[in-house]
């Protein structure tokens, strides 16, 4: 304190390394006919001092009152309580406000991560955009890590309160002005403030920081679609419907498409969507029409599917062949016969990809409707392992088989090693019953570049590690005697062949 009065500046950051204590609080004023002795002695005996030297004050409010701002932040940055900047403490004096803007301004991103929740509320109601340097720096992070750099217990409280000053027009974007205010939406939604966000894109609107403008960055939107804010995808979508479709729109091949778009979200984005197709908005195309029905069906939401079919069949509107079949696949693979019968009856052919992705679903409805349409899809022996949209990654082979019944045996053997679903062996053994009596049997292949010693692959018999052949009987209706369809306890390659029936024509391939 002393230091500062007598304009020794530079002894500062000497002291504070050798340990001075920064928040001492004097005990005596000027008036202690003791203090002024001393003072006098070392030549500090003027006016200023009288004024300055008062009972409860610290070096970081003489700095303050003395207008040192290098000062006052290296009090700071040593650990000086923040009381004085934030003038919660009744000392009746006036603080330098430019100083004080200038600490926080100061003030670390770590020194307000380890903040408390009411000094952190503190430091916002008095200088909002002293929060900027720890926002921006998770500009250098992912944003799911933003979440644990500010703590729950911090971010509740921030971001209502930055959305208040916000509204008041005492929080200001630096420029670039539109890049901040991104910032601020996506810190807010990557910590759960989605009220909070939704009061920031209110007032971003009404000052033009966001619009709905074509070329307006849609980040926001696809990160609350993703997270599951409702109400802030809703709130984007309906300031611009056509934002839509880059959301939809697949980044990449073999997405899931319940992953850009959360539950949460497809439950009131879809609905709305088909509302605004029946008031009479027009899709661009097969193109949109296609992409907003395999969104719709990927997320099981079969009335919304049907619906908007009809709408779009109103309208003289109609997919092609290829997207016909990947909106099949879809609902076949999610088990949706309603969907499946309405697409087959609009005159679409069954592809062997819509097949394998009823077996892959182990709808047995679906694949009842898809093989009812005869002729049944062939298998091509030439190619036996498929990557179509459905197939997963077999983390074992790295190879999925074209022939269903193999696809069957493949799957429950992947459900079984996988997850602990009790009725996944039943459900399998009735895809083989299906499949069987509409005369598919275990495929065989012409030799390969896989197995190139043999002129004929059987991969029941050349890889029957693939295929677990266990836990799949069950009894059979009416009796007690089990019923073993090609997947008895035990079996082995040969004698699931051994068990197949003989009578049934075979599927040409």
């Amino acid at each position: 304190m002393l230091a500062l009065l007598a304009d020794a500046d530079q002894l500062v950051p000497q002291l504070l390394a050798a340990g001075a204590p920064v928040d001492a609080k004097l005990s005596l004023d000027y008036s202690n006919s003791q203090l002024s002795r001393w003072l006098a002695a070392v030549g500090l005996g003027d006016s200023r001092c009288r004024k300055h030297l008062q009972v409860g004050r610290s070096a970081l409010d003489l700095a303050l009152l003395l207008g040192k701002a290098d000062q006052a932040c290296a009090l700071v940055e040593a650990g000086a309580d923040l009381d004085a900047v934030l003038g919660s403490r009744p000392s009746g004096r006036e603080v330098n406000l430019q100083v004080a803007n200038a600490i926080l301004a100061y003030y670390t991103m770590a020194r307000l991560q380890a903040a408390s929740p009411r000094l952190l509320c503190q430091v916002v109601q008095h200088s909002p955009n002293s929060v900027w340097p720890l926002l921006l720096d998770t500009l250098d992070h992912r944003l799911d890590q933003c979440t644990s750099s500010l703590g729950s217990a911090l971010s509740a409280p921030l971001f209502p309160l930055l959305a208040e000053q916000f509204a008041k027009g005492r929080l200001t974007m630096p420029e670039p002005q539109d890049q901040h205010m991104k910032l601020l939406l996506l810190s807010a939604l990557a910590c759960g403030q989605e009220g909070a966000c939704l009061c920031l894109l209110r007032t971003a609107m009404q000052q033009e920081l966001v619009t709905a403008q074509p070329n307006q960055d849609l980040s926001v939107l696809h990160s609350a679609a993703a997270m599951g804010h409702a109400q802030v995808a809703m709130f984007l979508v309906q300031a611009r419907v056509d934002s839509v479709w880059p959301l939809l729109r697949p980044k990449y091949y073999n997405e899931d498409l319940t992953q850009c778009v959360h539950t949460q979200v497809a439950a009131a984005l879809f609905p709305y969507l088909l509302q605004q197709v029946l008031e009479g908005i027009k899709l661009a195309g097969s193109v949109q029409l296609a992409l907003l029905l395999q969104h719709i069906v990927a997320h099981s939401q079969s009335a919304t599917c049907l619906a908007l079919l009809d709408a779009a069949a109103q309208r003289g509107l109609k997919l092609s062949a290829e997207e016909e079949d990947l909106v099949l696949q879809l609902a076949a693979k999610q088990g949706l016969p309603g969907v499946v019968m309405h697409v087959l009856g609009a005159g679409s052919s069954v592809s062997l990809d819509a097949i394998l992705a009823a077996v892959e679903g182990l709808s047995a409805p679906c694949l009842t409707l898809l093989l009812q349409h005869k002729p049944a899809p062939q298998v091509d022996r030439t190619s036996p392992c498929c990557e179509n949209v459905f197939a997963r990654w077999n983390y074992r082979h790295g190879r999925w088989w074209t022939c269903p019944i193999l696809r069957t045996l493949q799957n429950n053997s992947w459900r079984n090693d996988s997850c602990a679903e009790d009725d996944v062996a039943v459900k399998a053994l009735r895809m083989l019953e299906l499949l069987l009596g509409a005369g598919y049997r275990p495929a065989t292949y012409k030799s390969t570049g896989w197995r190139r010693d043999l002129k004929v692959l059987n991969p029941l018999q050349d890889s029957p590690s693939e295929f677990k052949l266990t836990g799949c009987n069950r009894p059979s209706l009416g009796s007690g005697q089990v019923r073993q369809l090609g997947l008895g306890a035990g079996a082995s390659g040969g004698e699931l062949l051994a068990l197949l029936p003989k009578q049934a024509a075979m599927v040409e391939c």
